[in-house]
């Protein structure tokens, strides 16, 4: 028989005992956001043992998020959950870094991963942001009050307010929908730094870019100046058209890489420069003989060559494109004499210091006109020229 003592102790012990086994077990609530697609990132794990070896075997497998059980979830926005298994490098066979098991949680915080079981990722992968571990399962992700994104206001997690640096060695800064502001405070002075090695140096409120790809809707609109500079080579170029290039110039604009009548630099004061300020582009007139409309030519460059080969006239006129200042300056190259000559005759859209043709010879000539904004008018002919 059991003394007093021994059956209080034993009645104290099982009532110990029962409360224990009635509470909660404890378990993770760390959740996780992809920033993008997860795909290649999260991983089943196998283990099965070896009777000949005495061994335990384990294999990780990369999840194929694309395929079509998991695409609804290979996107950036989804929720993985904590299962509170962990996988420890060595101590588990086949894994070699620290991984955490996971399930798909939807809107509602249902677990959906189905089939999928438990899976594994890396929880510093940069795939993967931390959220909210306050949040039961259970509970439905919040809505946001006041902000409204292509219709979807859910949660995806929180802002960053810091001092500090914002780093990244190798991915992007990202906005779908919104703008990367800097310095937004009345006052406050800051820059935005793209390529490598850009700095501000002494300048406040600058974006300075290294390497960029321009496109038709990359725009940089300031109430101040663009100011490019080189701290090594001293020059920069600003190149306007998905094509331009400088060349070898440095501190140039080029507006796209072929000219037409629409590339402009129109400015309310002058253009002062250090050098000449030329049109590069020679134009030469094909064919040697028939009439000539320069419409279409005179866009391209302010240099036109015209060949007239043999006794006969070419007419030349000009309908459109004219604008006010324009000068033009031509080099006609005739290669006879006999007869009455090779010949031009500057016609609508011109007037030129002597009505009608203009003999030209076996000679090569210039001549210069310059432009109201309707009409070329003559400035200055040679004389024949020995080549």
């Amino acid at each position: 028989m059991n003394s007093p003592a021994f059956n209080f102790w034993l009645s104290r012990r099982t009532f110990t005992m029962s409360s224990v086994s009635s509470a909660p077990l404890p378990t993770s609530q760390q959740s996780y956001i992809t920033t993008a697609v997860p795909n290649g990132h999260v991983y089943s794990y196998t283990k099965n043992y070896d009777s000949s070896t005495y061994t335990w075997l384990g294999s990780l497998t990369a999840i194929n998020f694309a395929g079509s059980n998991y695409s609804p979830y290979n996107k950036a926005g989804v929720v993985f959950r904590e299962t509170g298994k962990k996988l420890y490098a060595n101590a588990n066979p086949g894994v070699n870094r620290y991984l955490v098991g996971v399930f798909v949680v939807d809107q509602e915080g249902n677990n959906v991963s189905g089939e999928m079981g438990t899976m594994y990722i890396d929880p510093n992968c940069s795939v993967f942001a931390a959220f909210n571990g306050d949040r039961p399962t259970y509970i439905p992700t919040n809505a946001d009050d006041s902000l409204s994104y292509g219709g979807n206001n859910l949660d995806l997690g929180n802002p960053v307010y810091t001092y500090g640096v914002i780093e990244t060695t190798k991915g992007d800064v990202i906005a779908n929908t919104g703008s990367v502001k800097v310095s937004p405070d009345s006052g406050a002075t800051g820059s935005v730094l793209v390529g490598n090695g850009a700095s501000a140096g002494s300048q406040s409120n600058t974006i300075v870019v290294g390497n960029t790809t321009a496109s038709a809707n990359n725009q940089i609109i300031t109430m101040g100046d663009v100011v490019l500079y080189n701290t090594t080579a001293g020059y920069g170029n600003v190149l306007l058209g998905s094509t331009a290039s400088s060349g070898n110039f440095a501190n140039t604009i080029t507006i796209k890489s072929t000219a037409t009548a629409d590339n402009q630099i129109n400015t309310a004061g002058g253009i002062v420069a250090a050098q000449p300020i030329r049109c590069q582009t020679v134009t030469t007139i094909p064919g040697t003989s028939g009439a000539i409309d320069l419409s279409s030519y005179i866009p391209l460059g302010q240099v036109i060559k015209i060949t007239v080969n043999g006794d006969i006239v070419r007419t030349i006129t000009c309908s459109t494109n004219n604008v006010p200042g324009q000068v033009i300056y031509f080099i006609i190259t005739g290669d006879t004499s006999s007869g009455t000559g090779s010949r031009v005759d500057f016609n609508s859209g011109f007037v030129s210091q002597s009505a009608g043709q203009f003999t030209v010879g076996n000679a090569t000539v210039t001549m210069a006109f310059v432009s109201d904004g309707t009409t070329f008018y003559e400035l200055s002919r040679s004389n024949a020229l020995t080549l």
